[in-house]
């Protein structure tokens, strides 16, 4: 079983093509479309330079999510590559694609809150989807169970 939250959800998908032994994937708003890669979207547009020398010394706090303080969990410069890689295979359609060709058990998560998320649309009546009530896009520290 795999579950796999936001921009972890690449990286368990590149491997779903190098591993048979997956039974299921458990996607929690990992970031299928680019339109739900908010954050990855904004620093991808600053060059690598500026974004680990000036913007993001300025201001971290920008670059953080529902209290999830990016200096405890990455260094910028890996948090700047991974989202350039995000952006990178989320505009080709790759993890959408991936994702709905997988021939094992998955179901998509989201918190109530994100009830607009892009990626709905195009996972109803495909996937199973799964509301998290009182929570956002961490699921499990807003609401765990």
């Amino acid at each position: 079983m795999l579950p796999i939250d936001s921009m972890g959800n690449i990286v368990a998908l590149l491997l779903t093509e190098r591993l048979n032994n997956i039974r299921s994937f458990f996607c929690l708003e990992g970031n299928l479309v680019a339109e739900d890669c908010q954050i990855s979207q904004k620093v991808s547009a600053i060059k690598e330079e500026n974004f680990i020398n000036k913007i993001y010394p300025l201001t971290p706090s920008m670059f953080s999510c529902q209290g999830l303080v990016l200096e405890k969990t990455a260094t910028p410069l890996a948090f700047y590559r991974s989202s350039r890689s995000l952006i990178y295979w989320s505009c080709k359609d790759y993890p959408l694609n991936q994702y709905q060709n997988l021939t094992v058990k998955k179901a998509y998560f989201y918190g109530d809150k994100n009830k607009e998320l892009y990626v709905l649309d195009k996972l109803k009546n495909i996937i199973d989807i799964v509301v998290i009530k009182e929570s956002a896009h961490f699921m499990m520290k807003d609401n765990p169970i």
